[in-house]
C-alpha cells in the first residue's frame, strides 16, 4: 500500500486529508484489507509533515476501526464488505454535502445542479470499472457486492 498519490490539497487539516484518502481507496479498492500501511514516519518523510500529523491520522483510522496497529509491527488495514459500504456511505453524504453547500453559496437551484449531475454523468460515459459510474456497467455490480448484495 503506498501513499505516493496522495497530493495535498489544502482541503482540511493534512491529518483528515490522509484519513479522506485512506477512506476513498479503501471504497475505491485500492487499498484492501489485510494491506500493510507504510510506516508512521515513512509518511511523514514523504509528505514532508510532522510525524504527530501521520499519528494521529492513523489513531483516528484505528478508532473507526479501518487500521489495526500492533506493537513492533506495522498497521495494517482491516475492513469487511459491511464496514466498506459504511465507509462508502459516509464518504457520499460528506462530499455531497460540501458540494451542495459550496452550490448554495453561488445561488445554484436544486434542478440547475442535477442537471448538472447528470450531464456530468452521461459525458464521463459507461462504466468500464475505469472511472465514474452511470450505473449501467461493472462497477455497479461491485458497488452492489460492497453494500453486501450479490450483484450480476
Amino acid at each position: 500500500m503506498s501513499l505516493e498519490n496522495l497530493e495535498l490539497d489544502g482541503r482540511g487539516p493534512i491529518y483528515l486529508q490522509i484519513v479522506r484518502f485512506v477512506r476513498r481507496g479503501v471504497v475505491a479498492g485500492t487499498i484492501q484489507d489485510g494491506e500493510e500501511m507504510p510506516s508512521r514516519r515513512a509518511v511523514s518523510a514523504l509528505l514532508g509533515v510532522n510525524p504527530n500529523t501521520v499519528q494521529k491520522a492513523y489513531r483516528l483510522l484505528e478508532e473507526e476501526g479501518v487500521l489495526v496497529s500492533r506493537a513492533g509491527a506495522r498497521s495494517c488495514v482491516q475492513v469487511d464488505g459491511a464496514q466498506v459500504a459504511r465507509i462508502r456511505e459516509a464518504l457520499l453524504r460528506e462530499e455531497v454535502g460540501d458540494l451542495v453547500s459550496a452550490l448554495r453559496q453561488m445561488g445554484v437551484t436544486r434542478e440547475e445542479a442535477l442537471r448538472e449531475v447528470d450531464r456530468q454523468y452521461r459525458e464521463a460515459g459507461p462504466c468500464d470499472g475505469s472511472g465514474p459510474c452511470d450505473g449501467s456497467g461493472p462497477c455497479q455490480q461491485g458497488a452492489e457486492a460492497q453494500r453486501g448484495g450479490e450483484g450480476t
